[in-house]
């Protein structure tokens, strides 16, 4: 596993473009290949051109920057995002949502963009 975080501080990122198919299947829901996915979670350069994100404890995690045709961004998540909670469970920490995109075929993403709630729901398959 390959933090995207280190003690609060964003990691400088590489480049490298996430071979993973979204498909949106109807408002804020989407379809996710669970070998896809596992394949771009496990693959240390798609992780790392991610983009940048940031602990907010007590508060979930920012998402800072998002790399175009990046995991993050093909997920639907843009800069300036807040990431609360994953599957009704407080985000303390990149790790939290590692955990769940790796282990859970339904997976609730909660969190603000702009100042307005949002929620996307992935189904993994």
């Amino acid at each position: 596993k390959l933090p995207l975080e280190q003690k609060g501080a964003p990691l400088a990122l590489q480049k490298k473009t996430a071979q993973l198919n979204v498909r949106q299947e109807g408002k804020g829901r989407f379809g996710v290949s669970r070998d896809e996915l596992n394949q771009a979670l496990s693959d240390p350069a798609q992780l790392a051109n991610a983009g940048r994100v940031t602990a907010m404890p007590g508060q979930g995690v920012r998402v800072e920057e998002v790399n175009p045709g990046s995991l993050m961004s093909r997920l639907g998540l843009q800069g300036g995002d807040i990431i609360h909670q994953i599957n009704n469970k407080p985000v303390n920490k990149t790790a939290d949502l590692l955990r769940e995109y790796q282990t859970s075929n339904h997976i609730s993403v909660k969190g603000a963009r702009n100042g307005q709630s949002f929620e996307y729901n992935y189904i993994v398959r």
